[in-house]
């Protein structure tokens, strides 16, 4: 719940079961996945991912607004990969981060620009199972697929 900066579990048929964040731990999260029984939350307006246990106990978080590797200026959505690797895609230095399931910056890519590899305010960053990176290009009107490969 962005606006109440809360958590809210529900079960399968829709019953809510409980909230799992104090409003004093949330300001504005805006973004969620789940990997391996933890929760990664995205919060915009701190900002910082914080990883919760599946029953919903802050185990740790990590992030702190800046420009950066590893830093965050306006992040908009999360997604994990199948090895928890999190991805995090940011509107206003164009670029997708990618740190591991413990909050160590791994990398990047991405730009501001048109070209291809280049973004204009990536608003959301899915991962396929068998790699794929697709990234919504807002600023550009399209989605742009990525293949992750290994140096």
């Amino acid at each position: 719940d962005h606006e109440s900066a809360l958590i809210k579990i529900f079960d399968t048929k829709g019953i809510f079961i409980k909230n799992i964040a104090k409003l004093d731990e949330y300001k504005s999260p805006i973004s969620l996945t789940y990997y391996n029984n933890r929760l990664f939350v995205l919060d915009n307006a701190i900002p910082k991912i914080q990883i919760n246990s599946k029953e919903g106990r802050a185990l740790f978080n990590f992030g702190k607004r800046g420009l950066g590797l590893g830093e965050f200026t306006v992040p908009r959505n999360i997604s994990t990969d199948k090895f928890g690797n999190i991805y995090v895609a940011e509107k206003l230095t164009h670029r997708i981060q990618i740190f591991d399931q413990n909050g160590n910056y791994l990398a990047h890519f991405g730009t501001k620009g048109t070209d291809n590899g280049k973004f204009i305010d990536p608003e959301s960053v899915v991962i396929s199972e068998d790699f794929e990176i697709f990234v919504l290009d807002r600023g550009n009107n399209r989605i742009q697929v990525f293949e992750i490969t290994k140096d």
